[in-house]
């Protein structure tokens, strides 16, 4: 799939996920809360298909059998996917979860994500270029 591809269905997804998430909040449908996180779902999916082959074929060619950046961002779109699951269940199902418990997740993915751009960063300022 070229970038230009890439760049459409995620942008066509995040595009749907706004527009139902506009509907759901003035109240002109009653949508369930998981129908309108599918998209992100969705994508949350084919981010992970893309960090899966990512770390398969770092793997397979044996440069870095840790993969730290791939395996970051994994984690990262493991604690977001976790994040949107409890909020809907949060906003639908049960009131009474803590919004500590739902935000937890939220934070851990935010690391995730700081530590995936900081690894690199940490390879090219090694004091090398002195």
């Amino acid at each position: 799939m070229t970038t230009l591809q890439m760049s459409l269905v995620i942008w066509s997804l995040c595009a749907t996920f706004i527009a139902m998430l506009a509907f759901r909040l003035d109240e002109k449908h009653h949508w369930n809360w998981f129908g309108v996180f599918i998209p992100m779902f969705i994508l949350d999916l084919k981010l992970l298909a893309i960090a899966g082959y990512e770390v398969y074929t770092g793997f397979r060619r044996q440069l870095e059998p840790t993969c730290p950046r791939e395996s970051l961002f994994v984690l990262g779109v493991i604690s977001k996917t976790t994040f949107q699951i409890l909020l809907c269940l949060r906003l639908e199902y049960l009131a009474n979860l803590p919004w500590t418990v739902v935000l937890a997740p939220f934070w851990i993915a935010i690391i995730f994500f700081q530590a995936n751009i900081l690894v690199p960063l940490n390879y090219f300022c090694d004091g090398s270029a002195e």
